[in-house]
């Protein structure tokens, strides 16, 4: 569970007005914040069990991978694919690779390949001071898995920006247990320190589209196209956001090739304020212990 500040300041404050003795109170309160705390920190990311790479990009500006296996079938708007293509851009495809470097938004407008998207933005892994992208199969709680990582890579061109980097991975899990072509998507997201595209005037987009032909499906994450939106810090951090138990993991549920919105996504505190709240909770502790002599 991740704890808003919000939601924890009427549980204080009814706390705090509560007629207990003041040694109690503190107490009490001191109880609270550490099971707050505890909470708050309770932060991670998708674990993947028996994990092989299979693959990896050379580094390199724009390019993307022949088909690739999935190791199961999945039901993407009503086409099924056993296998994708790696785009060093922050996303993978279906039907054919791309090596497309401008974001499109995942809209209805959309009229490009079927994409899943983490990260549709202009990479360049050339910098010797950047990370690559590579991909493997594996169990996510006993359910075949496959996941493309791109590990601290850099933004375009290389060259100017070698110190700029950005982490982040897409996790497939097949979800044949409950239905078949049923699969589920994470996006895991570590620090993002850039997010425009091949222009810095826009930024760039997160989400799916099952491609143009007949109803597709799609969703596009908040904050897509804005320069500033994803990056630390920013409106729409990927850092601090979530829909599932854990910031920087967004989750989305595909059942009978449509998609199921599961919980909308927000910001939770950075971690900065985890380091507040900390401060917090040693004053308090030290009160206890002043009160205590």
């Amino acid at each position: 569970m991740i704890v808003v500040m919000d939601e924890l300041t009427p549980a204080i404050d009814s706390l705090l007005h509560y007629r207990i003795l003041p040694a109690m109170r503190l107490r009490y309160l001191y109880v609270l914040l550490t099971t707050c705390l505890l909470a708050a920190g309770l932060s991670a990311q998708v674990t993947i069990t028996s994990f092989t790479q299979t693959g990896s990009l050379p580094a390199n500006d724009d390019d993307h991978s022949n088909a690739i296996d999935l190791g199961f079938s999945i039901n993407f708007g009503g086409n099924t694919f056993s296998q994708t293509y790696v785009s060093n851009n922050g996303y993978i495809t279906f039907d054919s690779g791309s090596g497309d470097y401008s974001p499109s938004l995942l809209n209805a407008d959309y009229t490009g390949l079927p994409i899943i998207a983490a990260f549709f933005s202009d990479v360049d892994t050339r910098s010797p001071n950047t990370g690559t992208v590579t991909w493997g199969t594996g169990l996510v709680d006993g359910l075949a898995a496959f996941a493309v990582k791109w590990d601290q890579v850099g933004e375009y061109s290389a060259s100017d920006h070698p110190k700029s980097s950005n982490s982040f991975a897409i996790v497939l899990v097949s979800r044949t247990d409950i239905g078949t072509g049923n699969f589920d998507v994470y996006f895991n997201y570590g620090s993002m320190n850039w997010d425009h595209g091949a222009s810095n005037e826009f930024g760039a987009v997160a989400g799916f589209h099952s491609g143009a032909t007949g109803s597709p499906v799609y969703y596009q994450v908040p904050g897509s196209g804005t320069v500033g939106a994803f990056v630390d810090g920013g409106p729409n951090s990927l850092f601090t956001s979530s829909n599932s138990n854990a910031n920087g993991v967004l989750t989305f549920v595909f059942r009978n090739g449509g998609f199921e919105n599961i919980a909308e996504i927000t910001t939770v505190p950075e971690p900065s304020t985890y380091a507040l709240f900390g401060l917090g909770l040693a004053v308090v502790g030290y009160t206890m212990f002043r009160r205590r002599r």
